[in-house]
């Protein structure tokens, strides 16, 4: 018994598959069904048929509105987020520049004048207060 050279090679296949050497193929996805035409049906009448279709037009066109709506809502309650977030760091920003401005003038003052609430003069840091 022979084998032919393409039953040797789907054996082969299996082969590395059953191994983890290979990824198994994916199945193919079939399109959608389009609507069928009039003709298709003689039975039926034009009328009728063409009602069908508009119906079923309308259904895809409603389904892909509100797709489309739920797409555009997230995308703008991402762009929110993303400004609210932005809008936070820029007040944390300018709330760290006042802070390190106001260090920055309280421990150039002379010594005699620091207050005594500053957390961060060396008394208060060592203790000694």
């Amino acid at each position: 018994m022979t084998k032919t050279l393409e039953q040797e090679q789907a054996e082969f296949k299996e082969l590395l598959i059953e191994r983890g050497l290979l990824k198994p193929d994916r199945p193919k996805v079939l399109p959608p069904k389009p609507i069928r035409l009039a003709t298709v049906n003689p039975s039926v009448p034009l009328r009728v048929q063409e009602e069908r279709i508009k119906e079923k037009v309308d259904k895809y066109k409603t389904d892909h509105d509100r797709e489309m709506k739920a797409l555009r809502e997230q995308e703008e309650n991402r762009a929110q987020e993303w400004r609210k977030q932005r809008a936070r760091e820029r007040l944390t920003a300018e709330l760290q520049y006042r802070l390190d401005l106001a260090r920055y003038i309280q421990g150039s003052l002379e010594p005699g004048i620091q207050s005594d609430y500053n957390p961060f003069t060396r008394r208060r840091m060592w203790g000694e207060d």
